[in-house]
C-alpha cells in the first residue's frame, strides 16, 4: 500500500501500518514522507547534520484490523550515513534511531469523528490582477480570499472528550508561514501561493499540537482562510491551485 506516493509499512498488527519522516528533508512546517533505501544525502560532512533532526512517525489503516494475533506495535526506524566504498558501510554511520512503540494492547472505535468540508469540495477565490497583488505588501489581505468552513461530527460516546486537528500540505510549502507553492503546471502563475490563516494568524503545518477542540460535541465547526500570497515580486499571470488535508484525532 502507498500513501502520498510513499509506502506505507508493516507494524505486526492487521491492518495498521506505519509512515515516517525523512529526517534529511523534512523540517517543521515541511515534512515529506521518507522510504527505506540507500541514495545520496544532501551533505558532506557530519557537522551539516542537525543535531535534533525533525521527525516524526504516524500510523495508517491499511484494511480491517485484527489484534487476535500481534496486540502492540513495536517499529524500529535508524537512518545511516556512510561512504557505500567501505565494505562495511552497512554496519556503520548510525546517526538517528527511533522505536515507535504502544505501550499497552491497542484498542480501537468502530465509530469515529468525521470531517467535511461545508460546500462544494474545491474552494475557489476571486480573480486578482497581477497589479492588485503587486500593489500589497507580502501576506497582506487581499479581499479576493475566502474564508473556509468545515464541519466536525462525532458520536455520542465521544461528547466531551478532546480532538486535536492540523493541516497537511499535499503539494510543496513556501519558506514563509501558511503558504502553499502553486501545483496549477504547467501554465500556473509564477511566485503566487495561496496562504492560510487561523485567527488571523499563518496556519502552522504538520503541527501535531497547535490546534485543538477542548470539549467536542456532536456537532461543531472549524474555520480558516485561504487568500493570494506573493512569494516574489516577478510574479506571472495564470491559475494558482494548492491542495490540503485537514486530519482529525481524538484523544
Amino acid at each position: 500500500m502507498s500513501l502520498r506516493g510513499m509506502p506505507v509499512y508493516e507494524t505486526g498488527v492487521d491492518g495498521i501500518g506505519i509512515q515516517f519522516s525523512d529526517i534529511f528533508s523534512s523540517r517543521i512546517g515541511k515534512q515529506i514522507v521518507g522510504k527505506a533505501g540507500t541514495w545520496p544525502t544532501p551533505y558532506d560532512k557530519s557537522a551539516q547534520f542537525l543535531a535534533t533532526p525533525y521527525f516524526s512517525a504516524w500510523l495508517v489503516k491499511t484494511g480491517p484490523i485484527d489484534t487476535s494475533g500481534a496486540t502492540n506495535i513495536n517499529v524500529e526506524i535508524e537512518f545511516r550515513v556512510a561512504d557505500p566504498a567501505d565494505p562495511g558501510y552497512a554496519r556503520k554511520g548510525a546517526i538517528y534511531w527511533v522505536n515507535p512503540k504502544t505501550s499497552r494492547a491497542i484498542s480501537f472505535r468502530n465509530e469515529s469523528c468525521n470531517i467535511s468540508l461545508k460546500g462544494p469540495s474545491t474552494v475557489h477565490l476571486q480573480r486578482i490582477a497581477k497589479s492588485d497583488l503587486l500593489a500589497l505588501a507580502r501576506g497582506a489581505t487581499t479581499g479576493k480570499g475566502k474564508e473556509i468552513d468545515m464541519n466536525i461530527t462525532c458520536p455520542t460516546e465521544l461528547q466531551g472528550q478532546k480532538l486535536t486537528y492540523w493541516f497537511n500540505p499535499k503539494g510543496a510549502v513556501g519558506t514563509a508561514p501558511g503558504v502553499l507553492e502553486n501545483t496549477a503546471v504547467p501554465g500556473g502563475a509564477n511566485n503566487v501561493g495561496i496562504i492560510l490563516k487561523k485567527n488571523n494568524l499563518p496556519v502552522k503545518f504538520f503541527d501535531t499540537d497547535a490546534y485543538t477542540i477542548p470539549s467536542l460535541s456532536l456537532n461543531q465547526d472549524i474555520s480558516f482562510t485561504a487568500d493570494y500570497y506573493m512569494i516574489d515580486p516577478a510574479i506571472t499571470d495564470g491559475p494558482v491551485k494548492a491542495v490540503l488535508e485537514v486530519v482529525i484525532q481524538e484523544d
